[in-house]
């Protein structure tokens, strides 16, 4: 185990019978299943499909055009909040003026 952590912090080799070496000696051998070697065999055969200049300005188009609709409604739904804003702001003022008004036209009247 000692000898492992140390060879973990050691510089690497530029040797390959080196590294080749420890590899053998610290790691065990195993077959690996022929499904998996013949599936392997099969994806590695196959050729990458690849992708069309067509599909990419499509698939772009559509991030854009998202990208603008969403940046639209964002804009639209703060406009809203701003407008809705300002008219509960007026209608307070108003309301505060009513207010004012009626305090300041009964004291008249008291009078």
């Amino acid at each position: 185990m000692r000898r492992i952590i140390r060879n973990k912090f050691q510089k690497p080799s530029p040797d390959l019978s080196a590294t080749e070496a420890y590899l053998h000696e610290t790691l065990r051998p195993v077959q690996p299943r022929p499904a998996f070697v013949s599936d392997l065999k099969l994806r590695l055969a196959r050729a990458p499909q690849p992708k069309s200049a067509r599909s990419l300005i499509l698939k772009y188009s559509f991030w854009g055009a998202a990208g603008l609709i969403s940046g639209a409604i964002i804009i639209i739904a703060g406009v809203r909040a701003t407008i809705l804003i300002l008219s509960a702001l007026g209608v307070l003022h108003f309301a505060h003026d009513q207010v004012k008004n009626k305090s300041a036209s009964s004291m008249k009247t008291a009078i």
